[in-house]
């Protein structure tokens, strides 16, 4: 029996030591990747995230080989006489006419002391018939641009106004029924080609230097395959946060745009890099070339690309406010006791004057009369928005939709002929969507380099916290029971009592 009993601690104390041993390695093992493995990703992740020459990020930023496309749909006018005599337009919605980009970025600088990058991006669009229900041959019936920005520069009494229109009217009477506020051009003449306008030649005469090249209007002219004015981003290998902050445009840290310090500030970086370890309550902020100021994006919702899980981010109606009715956007008004209705931001700043209000689509967020006024559908937020999806530990873009309207803003003007009845309005032109979505061998390719060992390494933690308590838990138990059957041992035990007979010899 005292055999059995003294196996019986020895296995308890085996099993005790054995299950604190393999207990205190799997704690110690969970700590070690909650504390330590994450800082190694971390480290690995902040590595990808800088430009330095000709590395894989840095290859891959400059030359694109993502599939990146725009699509555009035209307002065509279908009364166009009627809305000269003061009616409402009645619009025809053709579209989309597609094109592929190519994007091609040419360095200028790479400055490593202060951790900066300078190029020039040139963008190639290429039509692609096959996605498309209309062609660049169609003829659409469109606002003239040009002609109504000039009619809006004849509107004052000054001498400059007086001359500019009796150059128009000049024109006008020595070239009859060629100068028309409504005209029929080719897709491929509005967008990009362009179209020769003679008027605008006479009026380069007059003011001694070209309105715009060879006398040509399109509403993208020179913008195919043409470099871009040069950005400054921050290369982020100093502070991985700073990733692709814009730091210069053009050579200057500030615009000169707006009338104002916080409406000239460039926040953000040019909506192709961004930053990793993305929450979802970062503010997402963007410059933007083609509106000479900073926009921001805010969390919407997430989601899920090929089990990749992303955050989308969107524009908010904040930035479509009225400065009326949001103060931040006051100083983008043309005049601070005349602001921009709700919907509509004015880039007549980056287009040389012309009368140009962008919106998104339908005009979303945008005020009820500019619909009412144009017919236009009700907009979708699901279909007429613009957003970002991001995958967050990463900041890799995985899916991207800039959604636009093109708008003129038209007013009747009694001094300048054809414009004495048309109606007061915001005008569309067209509206479109450039866009890209990560192939599933894309969002495959990230889930495999990353996402996967994230979530084996999250897994391996918990495996090894909740079998680390388990097994001390054990070892608890164990040791429990050792300790009970040595008191049950020590109460059972005989005691052995000996007696001492002592003789006393008696003498």
């Amino acid at each position: 029996m005292a055999n059995i009993n003294c196996l019986v601690k020895m296995n308890l104390r085996k099993l005790v030591n054995y299950f604190l041993i393999v207990g205190l390695l799997c704690l110690v093992l969970g700590i070690f990747t909650t504390l330590v493995v994450p800082k190694i990703i971390e480290s690995k992740i902040t590595e990808q995230t800088r430009l330095i020459n000709n590395s894989e990020t840095f290859v891959k930023w400059k030359i694109p080989d993502l599939p990146i496309f725009i699509r555009y749909f035209f307002y065509n006018v279908t009364n166009p006489d009627e809305v000269i005599n003061g009616k409402s337009p009645v619009f025809h919605e053709v579209g989309p006419i597609v094109y592929q980009e190519r994007r091609i970025k040419e360095i200028d600088a790479i400055d490593v002391e202060n951790d900066t990058v300078t190029f020039r991006q040139s963008i190639t669009y290429t039509y692609r018939p096959e996605l498309s229900n209309i062609t660049e041959e169609d003829v659409v019936t469109a606002i003239n641009i040009p002609l109504v920005g000039i009619s809006k520069q004849g509107l004052s009494n000054s001498l400059a106004a007086g001359i500019l229109r009796d150059a128009v009217h000049e024109y006008m009477d020595f070239h009859p029924g060629e100068v028309k506020i409504f005209i029929r051009r080719q897709i491929k003449e509005l967008l990009y080609q362009g179209y020769y306008d003679g008027l605008l030649e006479d009026l380069a005469k007059l003011a001694g230097s070209d309105i715009f090249p060879n006398h040509t209007f399109a509403i993208y002219i020179g913008k195919n395959g043409t470099f871009s004015i040069p950005l400054t981003i921050d290369a982020g290998v100093q502070n991985f946060q700073n990733f692709g902050k814009v730091i210069e445009v053009d050579g200057k840290s500030a615009m000169t745009e707006w009338d104002d310090v916080y409406c000239n500030l460039v926040n953000g970086s040019d909506g192709s890099l961004f930053p990793p370890f993305v929450t979802k309550n970062r503010v997402i902020r963007i410059f933007s070339e083609d509106a000479c100021r900073s926009i921001f994006m805010t969390f919407q919702k997430e989601i899920d690309y090929y089990g990749v899980k992303t955050y989308r981010f969107h524009l908010p109606p904040e930035i479509w406010a009225s400065g009326d009715s949001y103060p931040d956007n006051m100083c983008f008004c043309e005049q601070k006791n005349k602001c921009n209705r709700s919907g509509l931001m004015d880039i007549a700043p980056c287009t040389k004057g012309a009368p140009i209000f962008a919106s998104l689509p339908h005009f979303l967020y945008g005020d009820q009369d500019l619909r009412d006024k144009s017919g236009l559908l009700m907009p979708s937020v699901e279909q007429d928005e613009t957003y970002l999806d991001i995958e967050p530990v990463t900041g890799l873009l995985v899916a991207a939709m800039k959604r636009f309207q093109v708008n003129v803003d038209l007013f009747p003007n009694k001094k300048v002929k054809g414009f004495r009845k048309v109606p007061e309005m915001v005008f569309p032109v067209l509206w479109g969507e450039e866009f890209f979505v990560s192939s599933k061998e894309r969002a495959d390719m990230l889930d495999v380099k990353l996402l996967k060992p994230l979530k084996f390494i999250s897994t391996i933690r918990w495996f090894c916290f909740i079998f680390g308590s388990i097994f001390i838990f054990l070892a608890s138990v164990c040791l429990l029971i050792h300790w009970n059957r040595t008191q049950k041992v020590e109460k059972q035990a005989p005691v052995k009592i000996t007696y001492i007979n002592k003789t006393l010899d008696s003498k």
